[in-house]
């Protein structure tokens, strides 16, 4: 089981569709499977039965939780028939903890890219769809609601912080261009992968995230990537990540 998440508009959807070119990958759209987890641990940590029952016998107890979990989640993707899979959603950058006692061999790939970038992305796109915009709402206004600590941009920026004050020493940050560096990958459980490494040398990436995995290179056609997310866009307007 592994993970991928970062920032919106930070090439999480064109990593999947490059891992899924491979036949030993299987990579998400995007996923409620986080919040679902979220969900399951609160609902324990709030119940007076488990609460007693992991009074008297604690690794008893926290190992029934993970098995459960573990079998939710092997039957979530029972239908993914390929050896790696890859659970795509944001919810996993404030969920890193999570996923590292459920599958402490997993692997989290986070997704970053120059928040200008970022906002110029969002906003070319509203712009698109400008009969549906909130004609209202300057570029200021957009920018000051994305940015907010609960907006699109805001909220997964503080939890990729969070994500990286803590666990610093944890984290691979990859140059597909750097060898020396790429050789050391697989020793780390968390990657940052910048968008911009992925968009002008998607070969060298893809075989840094391969490093990083610790499976085999695979030359990917980067001229005829298929789209295999099916993310209800429309909910959105078609405007927003």
């Amino acid at each position: 089981m592994n993970a991928i998440t970062g920032l919106p508009r930070a090439g999480s959807t064109l990593l999947c569709n490059l891992l899924n070119q491979r036949d030993d990958c299987y990579a998400s759209t995007t996923s409620i499977l986080p919040r679902i987890l979220h969900n399951i641990s609160d609902t324990v940590s709030g119940a007076i039965e488990f609460k007693a029952a992991l009074d008297r016998d604690r690794k008893r107890e926290t190992e029934r939780v993970e098995r459960a979990v573990r079998a939710f989640v092997k039957g979530w993707y029972g239908d993914a028939d390929r050896e790696h899979v890859f659970d795509k959603s944001r919810g996993w950058t404030s969920n890193f903890d999570l996923f590292g006692q459920l599958w402490p061999q997993g692997k989290m790939i986070v997704l970053i890219r120059d928040l200008r970038n970022v906002f110029a992305s969002i906003e070319k796109q509203d712009r698109r769809t400008g009969i549906f915009r909130e004609v209202h709402a300057s570029i200021w206004t957009r920018a000051e609601n994305m940015f907010s600590p609960t907006g699109i941009i805001g909220a997964p920026l503080d939890a990729l912080q969070d994500l990286l004050r803590r666990n610093r020493k944890h984290v691979f940050i990859a140059d597909p261009r750097d060898e020396s560096i790429v050789g050391h990958a697989h020793a780390y459980p968390l990657m940052i992968l910048r968008y911009e490494s992925l968009a002008e040398f998607p070969q060298e990436s893809m075989a840094a995230v391969a490093r990083f995995l610790g499976i085999k290179q695979a030359k990917h056609d980067i001229d005829n990537v298929r789209n295999t997310a099916q993310d209800p866009d429309g909910l959105y307007l078609y405007k927003f990540p």
